[in-house]
This record gives C-alpha cells, sequence and structure tokens, in this order.
C-alpha cells in the first residue's frame, strides 16, 4: 500500500509527500529494530541472571567438595616438611609419628582436585561469554579458566614416572592391612617405617626429596586454583549483591 502510494506521489511529483513516505518508511523499520533489539537485550539479561546465579552456585559447591581434599593435600605437606627435617636434619630423631609415616607412603598420590563449572563449559561452547556484562566477573571466568588448563598440563608433567616409596623400597617402609579404613587422611594400611636406615640409605633420600619437591609443586598448583575460584567468588558475590554472614574457603 505504501509503495503503490509512494509511486503515485513519484508520478505526480508530490516530492514533500514523498519524503513524508519515506520518512515513515524508515522511521517504521527504525522503531521495528529498535523493539527487536530490546528484545534481545531483554532476553539477553534474564540469561545472563540465570547464568550468574548458575555459576555462584556452582562456585560455592566447587568450594565445598575441594575442601576436605585440599585440606588433606595440607596436611600431607605439612607432614613431609617435618619428614624432611628428621631424615636431612642435624637432630636425632628415632621414628617418624604415624601422620608422618602416612605421608611418605601416599606423597605419590597427586590427582586433581574437583574444579569443574558446567555452567562456563556452557558459556564458552555456545559462544555466550559475552552475556556476562561485568567484566570483573568475565575477567575472572576467564583466568581461572586459564589456570585451570595450566594446573592440568603441570599435573601431567608432575606426575610423570611417579612411583610409590614402599615399592622401590620395601625395606625401609613395610605395610601391614588394617581392619578400619574409614580415616580419610590415612592410607587403608598400617605402615612402619625404618628412619636410622632411611638416614643412611642415599638412594631413598634422593627418591624422597625428587618426590618432595613434586608435591609441593603440586600443592602450589591446587593453591593457585583455589585462590581463582575465591577470587571469582568474590566477583559474583559483588555482582549479585550476595553477602555471605561466614564463609569457609580453603586456601
Amino acid at each position: 500500500m505504501i509503495l503503490r502510494r509512494v509511486i503515485k506521489h513519484f508520478r505526480h511529483q508530490e516530492w514533500t509527500a514523498i519524503f513524508l513516505d519515506f520518512l515513515i518508511v524508515v522511521g517504521g523499520v527504525f522503531v521495528g529494530l529498535q523493539a527487536q533489539q530490546f528484545a534481545v537485550d531483554r532476553e539477553n539479561r534474564r540469561s545472563e541472571v540465570i547464568y550468574l546465579n548458575r555459576l555462584h552456585e556452582e562456585v560455592l559447591q566447587t568450594l565445598q567438595l575441594r575442601e576436605g581434599n585440599v585440606g588433606r593435600r595440607f596436611r600431607t605437606k605439612e607432614a613431609l616438611n617435618n619428614v624432611y627435617r628428621i631424615l636431612l636434619g642435624d637432630g636425632a630423631h628415632p621414628k617418624l609419628s604415624e601422620k608422618e609415616c602416612h605421608a611418605l607412603t601416599s606423597m605419590h598420590i597427586m590427582s586433581e582436585v574437583t574444579a569443574d563449572l558446567p555452567t562456563l563449559t556452557e558459556l564458552l561452547s555456545a559462544g555466550k561469554l559475552d552475556t556476562i556484562r561485568s567484566t570483573e566477573v568475565r575477567s575472572n571466568l576467564i583466568r581461572y579458566l586459564q589456570e585451570r588448563d595450566r594446573s592440568g598440563d603441570a599435573l601431567e608433567t608432575i606426575n610423570k614416572g611417579v612411583s610409590p616409596l614402599y615399592q622401590r623400597h620395601p625395606e625401609l617402609i613395610e605395610l601391614r592391612g588394617k581392619e578400619d579404613t574409614g580415616e580419610a587422611d590415612y592410607a587403608p594400611f598400617n605402615p612402619e617405617c625404618h628412619v636410622l636406615e632411611m638416614r643412611n640409605n642415599r638412594a631413598f633420600l634422593n627418591d624422597f626429596v625428587g618426590m618432595r619437591i613434586r608435591y609441593l609443586a603440586y600443592v602450589g598448583w591446587i593453591e593457585t586454583t583455589s585462590e581463582g575460584i575465591s577470587r571469582l567468588h568474590d566477583a559474583l558475590d559483588q555482582e549479585l549483591g550476595i553477602v555471605h554472614d561466614h564463609v569457609e574457603e580453603s586456601q
């Protein structure tokens, strides 16, 4: 209808009417595009709120899941520091504590600790990371992802060629089964560590020092990932306006 009217005005050289018709058409297109963009923006904002809340929930779950596992790694690290002082120090230490001996038997276990955020994976795979408008949240998501990936690569390198000390030096670490295997910090056996023989065995000391360096690097990468999760949690809290009375987060 508008097209016919424009043609009629053009034939009669009614330039003012033609100009008005042109304005009507352009204005209609502009209003239509603006309305469409408004609808898209509104849907994006609704999606953003959903994504932010899902991310926050997943971060809290990840912190809770990591708390016990990360705590055990740090306790093993401290026990291995004590073992180092006992085996390579100048003092006379006739024996290791139960915890320290168990640390020797489990220091080869350097598994990945839970750090997955399914919503972040979904945002990346769908190319929707820009849905998150907050620069702080988005930058922390990217940084966390980079640190997690580097941690996985480092863990693969750290674990190459690792084997239990009790397999390489069975005469120095004797394993005995135990009835109660429910203690999470300890392995499902009751080891006996011969400290004096360990201190006089250069091959064992070399293996122990090398394994300890690997374990310290492993715990360092865990700490880096944990710090990334904590920073992301803080950014999400700030964006969502959430205040926690008390949140225990693993270091």
